[in-house]
């Protein structure tokens, strides 16, 4: 090599050595300056971030695929609904043509009206106590003699029906008070009698053992069977009870007597005492589940019962309701107690509880 191409490659090597020892400088400054201004752990930050970044953004890539296999099996699922609901609605456009074609009765007027909602809903809601079994020989008993008890008068089962008709004496320790009072007996504090009528009725600890109960309760024939509710549930009724029975009575009966598992049931102490509505509205709407009803019916047999359902009507007249009727097994005169129904305003009356299935079954038409 010339002495001339020496001093050019020693000149090009100096030049390198100088490119790399800036280059160099440069690398300390910035990494100086970006500690100074504390970005070299925001780098560091959004150096981690980028693989949970990249899980997040196939979480939701995952989750908008649920979403849409979802929404495509929710369609699949109400496709044959919509396909129903259409064509109950071309059947009742149908009906209407006919009647403004040639007007019909105002009942089966009144029944097309009533069509005018797709629900399948139907509530069934019942008494207990003269409903469901028989209490003549229990709190009617135990009603008779606790006043005795505290007047030495027994009132017979035309004094109590005849208070009971008032529609305001649905609870029996009310009415034993009231019939003390009537009679002109001193009457105790309501506490003191509550524990000598309970001690009637039950004959123990009423939140005790039910198999040492020796009271008046042992006396209560069955007016029903558990089949009657299978049944209501085989046509997609939905049941439940609305009593001023006291809970473990009612419990007793429902669970232990009926074999019903867990039965929706609105007792004494639950809501205020009938006729206030408040207990039947609430468990109506809970059964209906947010859907409007074709109807509600409660089923009672005292004219409180009815007075219930009409409050009912008052505070909300956008449902359904009817007031369905019986007489219980200890009346003598029923057609005089089916009169007091009536002019309460009783929808329907029968003569027992089993004689509502096939009403209830055929949608309460008339």
């Amino acid at each position: 090599m010339s002495g001339e191409a020496r001093q050019v490659a020693a000149h090009e090597g100096a030049h390198g050595d100088d490119l790399v020892v800036r280059i160099g400088q440069l690398t300390r400054m910035l990494r100086e300056s970006m500690r100074e201004l504390g970005l070299d752990k925001e780098v560091e930050k959004a150096a981690e971030a980028i693989p949970d970044a990249r899980a997040r953004l196939n979480y939701v890539a995952s989750m908008t695929e649920q979403a849409a296999d979802r929404a495509l099996n929710a369609v699949d699922r109400a496709q044959p609904l919509q396909n129903e609901i259409e064509s109950r609605a071309e059947s009742l456009d149908q009906q209407w043509q006919t009647w403004f074609e040639n007007p019909m009765e105002l009942d089966q007027a009144r029944q097309l009206v009533e069509e005018r909602g797709l629900s399948h809903v139907k509530v069934g809601l019942f008494d207990i106590d003269g409903v469901i079994r028989d209490v003549a020989g229990s709190y009617r008993r135990a009603l008779q003699v606790t006043v005795e008890h505290y007047s030495g008068w027994q009132p017979t089962a035309a004094d109590i029906d005849a208070l009971k008709a008032e529609g305001c004496w649905n609870n029996d320790w009310d009415a034993s008070l009231e019939l003390l009072r009537r009679h002109g007996t001193d009457v105790p504090s309501r506490r003191e009698l509550i524990e000598v009528f309970s001690g009637f009725y039950f004959g123990g600890d009423p939140e005790g053992d039910p198999a040492e109960w020796q009271g008046f309760i042992g006396d209560e024939p069955l007016l029903v069977t558990r089949a009657f509710f299978d049944e209501l549930t085989r046509h997609d009724i939905r049941w439940g009870f609305v009593s001023g029975a006291e809970p473990p009575s009612a419990r007793y009966v429902l669970k232990q007597r009926l074999a019903l598992k867990d039965p929706p049931l609105i007792a004494m102490g639950d809501a205020p005492d009938k006729p206030d509505p408040t207990g039947l509205i609430r468990l109506a709407e809970q059964l209906a589940a947010g859907e409007v009803p074709r109807w509600i019916a409660y089923i009672g047999d005292t004219v409180a019962d009815v007075h219930t359902v009409l409050n009912a009507r008052k505070r909300r007249p956008e449902l359904p309701w009817r007031s369905l009727s019986v007489a219980p097994p200890h009346v003598s005169d029923v057609a005089t107690y089916h009169r007091q129904l009536q002019e309460a305003g009783a929808d329907r009356i029968v003569g027992a509880t089993l004689e509502l299935l096939p009403m209830l079954l055929d949608g309460l038409t008339p």
